[in-house]
């Protein structure tokens, strides 16, 4: 359940991008259907494309973006593959540590 379980960002989008880009790279954004409804979204390096949940409101969508996008940098920049790299650990600690004060930050610049 996506409800209470994710920090959530202030809206910034209205929409969700069909491509960001990454290190040079064009990475696809597609929805699709999850039998898992633990699962939000997943980044896939094969498919250069972040998959997200369909149906998930726009905030739990547009932070599930941030957090794939952190593992496809984290891959694409090679720093992923090193022997025992605690992966999602270290995408928790920048989404939970770095994003709320980007946020914080975001807040303050949009009403000044």
């Amino acid at each position: 359940d996506w409800q209470g379980s994710m920090m959530m960002l202030t809206p910034l989008i209205v929409s969700i991008p069909k491509q960001v880009k990454i290190a040079g790279s064009t990475i696809r954004v597609v929805f699709r259907d999850y039998p898992d409804n633990a699962l939000f979204g997943e980044w896939s390096l094969d498919d250069k494309t972040i998959y997200l949940r369909k149906g998930i409101p726009l905030e739990v969508a547009e932070v599930t973006l941030y957090h794939e996008m952190l593992h496809a940098a984290l891959e694409l920049g090679g720093v992923a593959f090193f022997p025992d790299f605690p992966d999602e650990p270290v995408v928790r600690a920048l989404e939970h540590l770095f994003l709320p004060a980007y946020d914080a930050v975001r807040e303050r610049i949009a009403n000044s």
